[in-house]
């Protein structure tokens, strides 16, 4: 072990890594037009029809974390991550004339207060870190996009069907989160390369759901074509009104609620109150760093 009198009590780490995602949950897409699986029918029409599982817990970090000891053993560290998210598949529709697709792309940025246990062995340290996730920052970014040569989102659309119609959609939303916290746990290993510098390596887990706040749409972009010829028709997010293209999440509907299925005097200048909900950001990660001992 370490000598109590004889070692630096502040240090800064800047490191870096990957998070794999960790128990999966069933993804869904809210919007019919999309469907709820991973839909495809071929040419020759045989069928392929798979659920969608994941979480939004995996993606690329880097890290900065600020720590004292207050012994050679024992410290409080401040973690701060930001965390890119990878393209995760909601649900999909593949078909000959129909072709659906809605993924969602995550960032944030999370502070994380920690417990440090150390045990050094020379230059060798052994270590664990657990404490409370705060996400500070962060949205979620769902793309949608339909190339539809039936028709059948027409009716989603305009409120009827038109035969021969050909419509395509392409859309940017951003869910926004309300307050939320989870837990992280780190465990690692550390080389002493010198009195001021040290590298490491440690392996994490973090348990994390976030709730949403609301969604905000952010492009809309409809273009609606005769199969025949004709002149497109265009609309886009400012044709359209709040209540079809924002929602808040409230955790309760009621016959009071912004909700034209609940409450047929509905305001459509505002949001559309729609069930809250929690994403997944469930997750196991690795990481390497180097810490700087001040003093």
């Amino acid at each position: 072990s370490q000598d109590s009198t004889n070692f630096r009590k502040f240090y800064i780490e800047i490191g870096g890594g990957y998070n794999f995602p960790i128990v999966n949950d069933e993804l869904q897409s809210p919007r019919e037009q999309v469907g709820t699986l991973d839909y495809l029918m071929r040419e020759d029409s045989s069928l392929s029809v798979r659920p969608v599982q994941g979480t939004l817990g995996g993606g690329w970090k880097s890290s900065v974390n600020v720590g004292y000891m207050f012994h050679p053993n024992i410290g409080i560290e401040f973690q701060f991550n930001y965390v890119r998210g990878e393209d995760i598949l909601m649900s999909r529709i593949n078909t000959p004339t129909y072709k659906a697709e809605h993924s969602l792309l995550s960032q944030r940025v999370e502070a994380i207060p920690q417990l440090v246990l150390n045990h050094q062995i020379k230059r060798w340290g052994i270590y664990s870190k657990s404490g409370v996730i705060l996400p500070l920052w962060g949205y979620v970014e769902s793309t949608i996009s339909v190339d539809d040569q039936d028709g059948r989102s027409a009716q989603g659309i305009l409120g009827y069907s038109v035969a021969g119609l050909q419509v395509k959609v392409s859309a940017k939303a951003r869910t926004n989160p309300k307050f939320s916290y989870g837990f992280q746990t780190r465990l690692g290993v550390s080389f002493k390369a010198s009195n001021l510098i040290s590298i490491y390596a440690e392996a994490s887990y973090a348990a994390l759901s976030i709730r949403a706040k609301e969604t905000i749409t952010e492009e809309m972009n409809i273009e609606l074509s005769n199969a025949n010829g004709g002149t497109p028709i265009l609309i886009s997010a400012e044709d359209l009104d709040a209540i079809e293209i924002n929602s808040n999440y409230v955790d309760e509907i009621t016959e009071a609620s912004n909700n034209p299925l609940y409450n047929p005097k509905s305001d459509p200048t505002k949001p559309l109150d729609e069930p809250a909900f929690k994403d997944n950001f469930n997750n196991v990660g690795v990481s390497i760093g180097i810490r700087f001992n001040i003093r």
